[in-house]
């Protein structure tokens, strides 16, 4: 069965509501072997890049927020040259 057509029918049948995305990525890296999963390319660009671009895809999420460490923080801000939307950055002491 293709699962396209499965999920058409039931968009059609269901009315669309919203809501947001939360990616935690705030990890210290340890059974990575200290591998930061967040900045890790796959497939050309880091992981942090394709799992935002895949929540922006989706007509039902209307705001992603991306949960990290301080240190990790200035990272994600520079995604904004993959093409990511709305990335801000917010200091919480």
């Amino acid at each position: 069965m293709d699962i396209s057509k499965l999920t058409n029918t039931v968009r059609n049948l269901l009315p669309l509501r919203y809501c947001g995305a939360v990616i935690v990525a705030a990890g210290t890296a340890s059974r990575m072997g200290g591998i930061d999963k967040v900045m890790a390319p796959l497939g050309g660009e880091p992981m942090i890049v394709r799992t935002v671009r895949t929540f922006q895809n989706c007509d039902a999420v209307r705001e992603i927020v991306i949960v990290t460490r301080e240190d990790v923080q200035k990272a994600v801000e520079a995604l904004r040259g993959f093409g990511l939307e709305a990335i801000n950055g917010m200091d919480c002491d």
